[in-house]
């Protein structure tokens, strides 16, 4: 990591709609020793003549929103600040607003994104794509190798060759593919994957990559990638495993398979008697005609993605996920995570999310565990068929189990089961509705 003293720019200072600097923090007065009260905040910070372009002031009168996110390059400083802006009612100066100034490299190494704010990246690099570099804003050398700086054409390929691994390392050089990044980054905001990579203690450990446009300039479009450690994302508590890990995952998603979800499920309930829990079924309708439109490659992609938002939804949850299908997946967790409205919102943000040429539609099924001594496999089958039951509603992807439900199913296989009875013998006879022509009155067909 390059040395640099970043404590000194965690700063808070306040700005009234004159852009006069009314307060300053003990770290900003150490940064700024020469400051004068109510200097102009673009000539002390930008060095400019007149307000920024995109100055907080003008955001916040153009939006009914008190607070927001947003990073900024600092070109006076040449580091990348996250600075979180509020909009107040301050003593005597009236409307102003307060900035929160966080360096993105300090030693907290937090992850500015408008997702889960409380991971911490281990490596980020900048990839500036109008010199076609790169250069890392923080890398802890004991685990990667490489120069700090070069061309990003270098660092895929030596990244790739030395650390990705071998399965992985197509999906890398996709997933860095300069070409179509504004692309896959237009409508998220940020691409994600994730990836096996090799780590000081000669293991493969999972890594989320994220990419993330940033405007250094005006015209220079930036990317910023955090690399996270998800390891317990994949692992979850070790105890769960032993030496057979492969045999107890599904080999495309890292979700349990059902055998070892099954086995899980049932020791949590006969352990835990207290809390109370429930199961999520997540299924994509027509996932046979997504494979039929855009082939199989893009589907087994669907999948990942799919299972990678599970796992971001089941994160910090205490239960189980596991890929039980080929497109159907279910959730084992408490069942104050499984309230109607928190999984129709994870849905749509799922649907939104992805790749905007490629639509699916993921239907879900919410099952509340009252009987623990109920196979697993029943508990499993009554929550799919409360997804089922939403199947072809467009407006309605969630249903909760009822017991009505069953009580249909059965219905069903009964009438199924006398039709096949009947055929067997020979107990229907077959009527023709004769079809007349209007004009000649005579019988044309039936």
């Amino acid at each position: 990591m390059r040395e640099k003293n970043n404590k000194e720019l965690n700063s808070v200072y306040v700005v009234n709609e004159k852009y006069q600097i009314v307060y300053i923090d003990d770290a900003f007065k150490e940064k700024y020793p020469h400051f004068q009260d109510n200097a102009l905040c673009y000539e002390l910070l930008s060095h400019e003549c007149q307000p920024c372009l995109d100055c907080p002031l003008k955001q916040l009168e153009e939006n009914d929103t008190s607070i927001f996110h947003f990073l900024r390059y600092n070109k006076n400083d040449q580091v990348w600040n996250n600075y979180t802006i509020l909009k107040l009612k301050w003593p005597n100066e009236g409307d102003c607003i307060l900035v929160a100034v966080h360096p993105i490299n300090d030693e907290n190494r937090k992850v500015f994104l408008n997702i889960n704010q409380n991971q911490h990246y281990d490596e980020l690099l900048e990839l500036d794509l109008n010199t076609k570099r790169y250069h890392y804003l923080y890398v802890n050398h004991d685990e990667i190798d490489l120069p700090e700086e070069g061309t990003i054409e270098s660092l895929i390929n030596n990244f790739s060759l030395k650390y990705v691994y071998p399965d992985d390392t197509l999906n890398f050089k996709a997933f860095f593919d300069i070409n179509t990044l504004a692309y896959r980054t237009e409508n998220m905001g940020h691409v994600v994957e994730d990836f096996r990579v090799l780590r000081s203690d000669s293991e493969y450990h999972y890594f989320s990559l994220y990419l993330q446009p940033v405007e250094k300039s005006k015209d220079n479009i930036c990317y910023l990638c955090y690399a996270v450690n998800v390891d317990d994302r994949y692992h979850g508590n070790k105890m769960h495993f032993d030496n057979n890990y492969a045999a107890q995952v599904d080999t495309l998603t890292y979700l349990y398979n059902q055998d070892t979800f099954n086995k899980l499920v049932k020791e949590r309930l006969q352990n835990d008697k207290k809390t109370s829990y429930g199961m999520i079924s997540i299924d994509i309708e027509h996932f046979k005609l997504f494979n039929e439109w855009y082939g199989t490659e893009e589907g087994d992609r669907l999948l990942k993605y799919v299972a990678n938002c599970i796992q971001n939804y089941m994160s910090g949850k205490d239960g189980y996920a596991s890929r039980i299908g080929n497109d159907d997946f279910i959730c084992f967790l408490p069942y104050k995570y499984c309230h109607k409205e928190n999984v129709e919102n994870e849905l749509v943000n799922w649907i939104q999310n992805y790749n905007i040429e490629y639509k699916f539609l993921p239907a879900a099924g919410i099952y509340q565990i009252s009987d623990r001594k109920l196979p697993v496999t029943l508990m499993c089958d009554r929550t799919i068929m409360a997804a089922n039951s939403v199947k072809g509603n467009f407006l309605n992807r969630v249903s909760v189990y009822k017991e009505t439900m069953k009580l249909k199913l059965e219905n069903e296989q009964e009438i199924l089961f006398g039709v096949k009875k009947g055929l067997e013998n020979n107990e229907f006879e077959i009527y023709f509705q004769p079809q007349c022509s209007a004009r000649t009155r005579k019988i044309i067909g039936a």
